[in-house]
């Protein structure tokens, strides 16, 4: 895998059918825990953990990848010890999405919701410097979004390099970012070599 390459595969819920728990487990193997589907109370949670687990699959197989070479590190993130493929998921309603790459790489989704109260939000979260940049931006509404997306991005991602990245994607209604770890020596020359790659999954066979 190219470096530079940042692969998204993404999905809606709908392409899960719960009544197909069964074969989804026999599919996706050590990725799946029964247990930690039946933690889930609404049906909706249900579909967004098993997608994600279809999802992790996908990339594993994608990337001839066994499940035994995923790393779990304590309160780090998770990533692929074969080629050290570092990646994300994330999950907002009825979407679920997985970024990967040879980078860190984070991923975040937000869907929009035309009546939250962003003023409040931003002013309790963002600082003095955001929200002047909030103020004065056209769109404030999907400004704020993007804004919020960086901010998850940042915590998940967990570098140590003052050097990142955020790239946004706006689809229908809802906001993907994907903020990327770069090199301090030529962080320039990194971003502008970055290629996504973007696979929507219709559906589970």
């Amino acid at each position: 895998m190219n470096k530079n390459l940042i692969n998204v595969l993404y999905a809606d819920t709908s392409i899960i059918n719960l009544k197909k728990i069964k074969e989804y487990q026999s599919l996706v193997g050590k990725f799946f825990s029964i247990k930690k589907l039946n933690s889930y109370v609404d049906e909706e949670s249900k579909r967004q953990y098993l997608l994600s687990c279809y999802l992790l699959y996908l990339m594993c197989q994608k990337n001839d990848i066994n499940s035994n070479e995923l790393i779990r590190q304590n309160r780090k993130k998770p990533y692929i010890k074969k080629n050290k493929l570092f990646f994300s998921i994330s999950h907002k309603k009825n979407i679920v999405a997985i970024a990967y790459s040879k980078i860190n790489v984070a991923i975040d989704i937000e869907v929009k919701n035309p009546k939250i109260n962003w003023k409040e939000i931003s002013k309790n979260h963002f600082s003095k410097e955001e929200n002047r940049m909030l103020n004065y931006s056209r769109n404030k509404i999907n400004k704020f979004y993007e804004m919020w997306c960086m901010h998850e991005c940042s915590i998940k991602l967990q570098s140590n390099s003052s050097v990142v990245s955020f790239d946004y994607w706006w689809k229908s209604k809802w906001i993907l970012c994907i903020a990327i770890e770069h090199s301090r020596n030529n962080s320039v020359a990194e971003h502008s070599n970055n290629k996504f790659i973007f696979e929507k999954v219709k559906l589970i066979k």
